[in-house]
């Protein structure tokens, strides 16, 4: 991300960027996942800045009504699975916050091994300590999720022999039902 970037961040929601995040941003250490706008830690202006405003304004989905989100806080990236990363624009270093469905109850920080909130700096160098011994190089350009290893292969190897076997079974069954 450039500076530009990280101004146009501001410029949009009017906010100042904590010194803490702005650096993260302008030096984002993951090489391979540079411009992302998915996971724990967008780096990519246009998608922060959407979905910030998304997250800003009361809106409905499937139903469900949602409240906007407090402008103490900035949405900076996801699990993928559910929880929104946010941090309180109101605590120098910021805090990191979890946020469960876009439900603003359910905001509360995160939290290091103790139990105690986590500032970005710990809360980051904590996923990038979680890639180093899952075995991801940070400084790779190929992203982890492109590599096909022996277990992916014998996986999917697997999962055919599996299924060649259900549908025999299946076709035996469908004959000795039909007396063939």
């Amino acid at each position: 991300m450039t500076p530009e970037d990280a101004n146009r961040i501001e410029d949009a929601l009017g906010i100042s960027l904590p010194h803490d995040y702005r650096q993260l941003l302008l030096n984002y250490p993951v090489v391979y996942d540079r411009g992302t706008k998915h996971g724990d830690l967008w780096d990519d202006a246009d998608a922060i800045i959407k979905r910030n405003e998304e997250l800003r304004s009361k809106r409905k989905s499937f139903g469900t009504e949602y409240e906007a989100l407090p402008n103490q806080y900035l949405f900076v990236g996801d699990d993928g699975g559910g929880w929104q990363h946010l941090i309180d624009l109101q605590t120098d270093p910021p805090i990191v916050h979890v946020m469960e469905f876009e439900a603003i109850g359910t905001i509360s920080p995160a939290t290091d091994g103790d139990g105690d909130p986590q500032s970005l700096r710990d809360w980051f160098h904590d996923r990038l300590i979680d890639m180093r011994d899952g075995g991801i190089d940070i400084s790779s350009t190929e992203h982890p999720a492109g590599k096909i290893t022996f277990g992916c292969v014998a996986a999917v190897l697997v999962f055919c022999l599996i299924v060649a076997i259900v549908l025999v079974l299946m076709i035996a069954g469908v004959q000795y039902v039909l007396g063939g």
